[in-house]
């Protein structure tokens, strides 16, 4: 299984640096990130609504 997940993250960050010239892993380029590890599943989820509730989506 890790050999698969090192496969694919390399394959998305080629994906991300070639299409779209940036790196993949630099939280910048997203809207919004979370450390899942830290605050658990269901903390998270409650954020996304958050998040989007906040947002009027």
């Amino acid at each position: 299984a890790r050999v698969e997940i090192a496969r694919i993250d390399e394959a998305s960050k080629t994906y991300a640096r070639e299409g779209y010239r940036v790196s993949w892993n630099d939280p910048r380029i997203y809207d919004l990130v979370l450390d899942t590890a830290r605050f658990g599943v269901d903390v998270s989820a409650a954020i996304v609504v958050a998040a989007a509730r906040a947002l009027g989506a």
